[in-house]
C-alpha cells in the first residue's frame, strides 16, 4: 500500500465523518459553533480598558528605568 493509497483511504472515511450535516450532533450536547452574538459590544470595553491600563504602566515604568 502507497502512500497515495493511505491518503484516498483516510479522505474518503474523513469526509464520511466529519460532514457539514454531522455539526448538528453538537447542538444536542449543548456545544455550538462560533456564535457571534454572545457577546455584546458592552462586554468589551473593561477588559479593553484593563488591557490599556496595564500597558500605559508599562510604558511608564520603562520610561522611569531610563
Amino acid at each position: 500500500m502507497s502512500p497515495f493509497d493511505v491518503a484516498s483511504v483516510l479522505n474518503e472515511e474523513y469526509s464520511r465523518v466529519a460532514s457539514v450535516e454531522k455539526i448538528s450532533g453538537f447542538k444536542v450536547t449543548g456545544i455550538y459553533l462560533l456564535n457571534p452574538n454572545t457577546f455584546s459590544a458592552e462586554g468589551f470595553v473593561v477588559p479593553a480598558l484593563l488591557f490599556l491600563l496595564q500597558r500605559s504602566q508599562i510604558s511608564l515604568t520603562n520610561n522611569q528605568r531610563y
